[in-house]
């Protein structure tokens, strides 16, 4: 499956949206579900690990990895 992503940035070069086939994204979908739930069933330090990244890359402490440089060969 060709997971070509198309970036969307704003006036400063900051990437700000990602466009990608709408095959990947339904099977996205299918994986994520119900993302609500999926966080009921998280244990509560997890939760709060993913809050803290969350407030980290909001905040700019933490930069997000490219899917690229992650699926490595």
């Amino acid at each position: 499956m060709d997971i070509t992503t198309q970036y969307i940035s704003d006036d400063n070069g900051n990437i700000v949206s990602a466009i990608i086939p709408i095959e990947v994204y339904k099977q996205l979908l299918k994986y994520i579900g119900n993302s609500d739930k999926n966080l009921e069933s998280l244990p509560k330090w997890h939760i709060q690990v993913l809050k803290e990244r969350l407030e980290n890359y909001e905040s700019g402490k933490e930069e997000l990895t490219d899917l690229d440089g992650l699926l490595i060969d």
